[in-house]
């Protein structure tokens, strides 16, 4: 699509790595600790018990497969739309139980890391799931496209991957602050 030009052909490459990156964490956050994911699931009360389990397990599958199709090439406009699906869901999930007041929850983003959900985290998905948009608009639905290189865009890729999770770790921090000083009233 955006052929002789290296710039978009880079930032996809690059978002995809990052976007990679981020599923892969996810999914084995989750894998080792499925049941904490269930449980988180169940929390949310908004997905019927019985379908929690495979639920859990359907995800953390999804996650695994759109870090895959990404890396390969494969598919990567179809992964790119799953991954938006998912932070699109995600962020509903979140947001419908920060409406409700119950902002104890686990987040459940990266296994059992015990974030509790806040607006920042409803915000910073809705970002992510912005970043899809190079890779949905650079790759084909049912193609097998070029797999991610060690090059320089994947260099970019994996420092956008490390200053995500540097923010996602300023995001946890302050929110802790935040619920303990509300805790303390």
């Amino acid at each position: 699509m955006f052929a002789g030009d290296s710039v978009p052909i880079t930032l996809a490459s690059s978002s995809r790595a990052f976007l990679a990156g981020i599923f892969a964490m996810s999914g084995t956050g989750k894998l080792f600790s499925i049941s904490k994911f269930e449980e988180t699931l169940r929390s949310y009360e908004i997905i019927p018990p019985r379908l929690v389990k495979s639920s859990a397990l359907t995800i953390t599958g999804v996650e695994f497969l759109i870090a895959t199709f990404l890396v390969l090439g494969f598919c990567v406009q179809l992964a790119a739309a799953c991954s938006s699906l998912l932070f699109a869901l995600f962020s509903a999930a979140m947001a419908v139980n920060l409406m409700r007041g119950r902002n104890w929850l686990d987040c459940g983003c990266f296994g059992s890391l015990g974030t509790r959900i806040h607006w920042n985290l409803v915000v910073r998905n809705l970002l992510v799931a912005a970043t899809t948009c190079v890779p949905l608009l650079c790759g084909g639905w049912i193609t097998v496209g070029e797999r991610l290189r060690l090059d320089s865009s994947l260099f970019c890729g994996l420092v956008a991957l490390v200053l995500f999770a540097l923010a996602t770790l300023l995001l946890e921090l302050s929110s802790m602050r935040l619920f303990l000083r509300e805790g303390a009233k």
